[in-house]
């Protein structure tokens, strides 16, 4: 995931705050090295998609209960907030959207 500064900064703000973010407001969202992923539904996995693959954006992929996600960095929000890093996650099924805070 070295390839990536989207990936680079969740693990670098997971390293940091110790604690399991939030995924649509619920506590327990954990990604990890090597792609792991805790969450309050289940494991499941993240890394990064490849840039060809999303017209050379910074995206990660987020996998869990059977569902699969498109994560993006929220810029607006993390130049305002004190230390979090927000996310937006668009579910790849039905393109719901839910905010992501680590």
């Amino acid at each position: 995931m070295e390839e990536s500064e989207l990936a680079r900064q969740i693990l670098k703000r997971m390293s940091v705050s110790g604690e399991p973010g939030t995924w649509a407001g619920i506590k327990g969202f954990a990604p990890g090295e090597k792609g792991a992923l805790v969450t309050p539904w289940g494991d499941g996995k993240w890394g990064v998609i490849p840039p060809k693959e999303v017209d050379g954006d910074d995206r990660i992929f987020v996998d869990f209960s059977g569902a699969k996600h498109m994560v993006h960095s929220d810029q607006d929000r993390n130049g305002r907030s004190s230390g979090e890093l927000h996310l937006i996650s668009t579910r790849c099924t039905d393109g719901e959207k839910v905010d992501i805070v680590l």
